[in-house]
């Protein structure tokens, strides 16, 4: 997608207001420089300034040019304006040395950026389990099933996450969904409480040990592409495979995550709002994935030490 579209959003409060997001091309010192604010749009309230601090002296110095005739009168408001126009010089200098400097507003870009990483989701105690929740086919009359638990799979080791679970192709007797494929289980974080926001970041990284299968991570955001007004959130999705009984640390850049619906690719050039994220999820399905991966129903397991947001 060309760098130099912006994504254009509606704000919340304000239907009017069009709020400017820009692309991951765009790095963070970029987007500083562009929102720093603009001596010149500032000139007008200065010089207004400027001429009212100075008003008394000038009124003054009026008053002294219209009393000459009378010396006393002349020396008087002569002396009072000099004092009312030094009075108000210093008042505008004190005014503009209040004004933010890039001294005052951090002294470097390095400052002003977030950190190169930051947590998502980590997986070293058992309260993480209350930001998940679990679904497969079973809700729609499949057989397959999942659980996620917090543990301790190697002695003396942190504890990291386990999801694991059965993968069933069959269907339960008597069930009244039309569903065309079983075979899928997944983990979802619950919704945020606002969003999670990634414009800083242009991958998402995790510490993965699994078992020969191909896993799906996605990213749910606010809903604006598919269908606005409804509920459904939007899904960007990427395979994961991580090779069998070792630890790997896996990357995603977040632009080969492709726009999804139930599944489905979405043949669209569409681009990802980061900004806006409202969850994310891993799941695992009976069949597809990339090529060499384990595919078919049985178990799987998949062991998870951290989910991280990193900016390369």
């Amino acid at each position: 997608m060309d760098g130099s579209k912006k994504w254009a959003h509606k704000s919340e409060t304000d239907p009017s207001a069009i709020k400017v997001f820009y692309p991951l091309s765009c790095t963070p010192e970029e987007r500083l420089i562009h929102h720093r604010p603009r001596q010149s749009s500032q000139f007008p309230v200065y010089t207004l300034y400027h001429f009212v601090s100075l008003l008394p002296g000038l009124v003054c110095l009026l008053t002294a040019s219209v009393c000459a005739p009378r010396k006393l009168g002349n020396w008087f408001f002569a002396s009072l304006s000099c004092f009312h126009l030094c009075r108000g010089s210093d008042l505008y200098g004190k005014h503009l040395s209040r004004q933010p400097s890039e001294d005052t507003l951090g002294g470097s870009w390095e400052d002003l950026m977030p950190p190169s990483e930051k947590f998502l989701f980590n997986f070293n105690s058992k309260d993480e389990i209350k930001r998940w929740h679990l679904y497969s086919d079973s809700e729609l009359g499949g057989l397959s099933s999942a659980s996620l638990e917090i543990t301790d799979t190697d002695v003396g080791a942190p504890l990291t996450g386990v999801f694991s679970g059965n993968l069933s192709l069959d269907l339960n007797d008597g069930s009244t969904w039309r569903m065309k494929r079983s075979g899928f289980c997944g983990m979802r974080s619950k919704r945020f409480d606002g969003f999670m926001d990634l414009d800083s970041y242009d991958t998402v990284a995790m510490r993965l040990r699994g078992d020969g299968r191909s896993y799906i991570s996605t990213i749910y955001t606010e809903n604006w592409v598919n269908s606005p007004g409804q509920q459904e959130d939007n899904s960007w999705q990427a395979f994961v495979y991580v090779p069998k009984g070792t630890w790997h640390v896996t990357k995603i850049p977040l632009d080969r995550y492709l726009p999804t619906w139930r599944g489905n690719v979405i043949n669209s050039n569409l681009e990802m709002n980061p900004s806006r994220i409202v969850g994310m999820s891993l799941s695992v399905n009976a069949e597809g994935g990339v090529p060499g991966a384990k595919t078919g129903p049985g178990d799987f397991r998949l062991e998870i030490d951290w989910i991280k947001a990193l900016r390369s």
